[in-house]
């Protein structure tokens, strides 16, 4: 049977639901579906200390490896710890040594670089950390991109564009695209050779964050101007009472407000006619690849992005959706020629059937192993 290593520095909660959560246990999920046995390492510093002490003895043992696959963590590995203050500096990286000395490849997946960007440095940063807890966190994260240099064979970025900005040579060298995977969901499709939108309105789909780089104003604009069109917003309860006060110049009746979690949206997929991942073009969405974008590939849903963004380039690559410039104009003029031409989604349908097949969770799966397994 082949077997692989799957590490994670941080503890997983019991009910996953953001794309932080999420995508280890699908990326697990998928290493099994390919025929791996995997060993997976994963919690706090003590839990993961005793299960690197049962894969050392396995290898002792004669067990064999194909490769380790890990994910960073949002926040510096050495402060992954609830208290997040560095009681096993070593422990991690040291792991990573005694892996590479078995001769076993490293791959690891980058998840985020928003430290990289103005708003989290010092000067801007410094409300929401005291000055030299700001200065350890900045430290910290070139510490780990110092050892991946070090220890890691592949490098996995959801965009490439992300290497530029990390600003290493060494790991531009080693770096791949992984973008998220899609589930192989079974969807029933709607008619819209039939389809009436003055009877039934065209229903725009939107799930996830709606602060910093989210910036989604200019579809609720477009929403609420256009008829036979409504929009349903799903977020956080939390954060919508943080952030409303923004929104509500733009709401109307054709705007709703939800708060569910990931378990509970499956209705609201199925009733969907679109996504929106139409954004404000900004430095970070210029490399992002957002999690949702491949929920609503999942449910085979054409999504409305934004001209010139990572997101954008890959639906205007793939055909699974519709690029506009990021204005209120553009975005009114593409609803009222879909709402004119439903046939218009049923193409980028047929499209989504097809890119979903080639983005499915396995596919990573397979992709680590033919890169760290050659």
């Amino acid at each position: 049977m082949k077997r692989c290593i799957f590490y994670l520095p941080y503890k997983l909660p019991e009910h996953c639901i953001t794309p932080g959560q999420l995508r280890p246990k699908k990326m697990v999920q998928a290493f099994r579906d390919i025929g791996y046995d995997v060993f997976v390492i994963w919690g706090y510093c003590e839990e993961r200390k005793e299960l690197i002490k049962e894969l050392k003895s396995n290898i002792k043992n004669g067990y064999q490896y194909e490769f380790m696959y890990t994910e960073s963590s949002s926040i510096p590995t050495l402060l992954t710890e609830p208290h997040h203050y560095p009681t096993h500096p070593f422990m991690d990286f040291s792991f990573f040594r005694y892996i590479k000395r078995q001769g076993i490849k490293i791959g690891l997946f980058y998840r985020d670089i928003h430290w990289k960007f103005d708003i989290f440095k010092p000067s801007t940063y410094r409300k929401q950390l005291a000055a030299l807890k700001n200065y350890i966190y900045l430290t910290l994260y070139k510490y780990d991109i110092r050892q991946y240099k070090r220890l890691i064979d592949r490098f996995y970025l959801p965009s490439l564009t992300m290497a530029d900005i990390i600003g290493s040579k060494k790991l531009k060298n080693i770096s791949a695209l992984l973008l998220p995977g899609s589930d192989n969901l079974s969807v029933k499709h709607k008619d819209y050779s039939q389809r009436d939108f003055t009877k039934k309105p065209l229903n725009i789909f939107y799930v996830g964050n709606i602060s910093e780089h989210y910036h989604l104003i200019e579809i609720l604009k477009a929403v609420s101007r256009t008829d036979h069109c409504s929009m349903t917003l799903c977020c956080h309860e939390k954060l919508w009472l943080k952030e409303k006060e923004k929104f509500e110049p733009y709401l109307n009746e054709n705007i709703h407000i939800i708060h569910k979690s990931s378990n509970e949206l499956e209705p609201y997929y199925k009733e969907a006619d679109i996504g929106s991942i139409f954004f404000e073009n900004n430095d970070y969405m210029d490399m992002a690849i957002p999690f949702k974008s491949f929920e609503y590939l999942a449910n085979e849903i054409p999504a409305i992005a934004t001209t010139n963004t990572a997101i954008g380039k890959f639906i205007e690559t793939n055909g699974n959706g519709w690029t506009i410039p990021y204005n209120t104009d553009a975005a009114c003029e593409l609803l009222n020629r879909i709402i004119k031409n439903p046939e218009l989604i049923s193409e980028k349908q047929c499209n989504c059937i097809k890119v979903k097949q080639e983005n499915l969770w396995i596919a990573r799966a397979k992709k680590v192993e033919q890169d760290l397994c050659c």
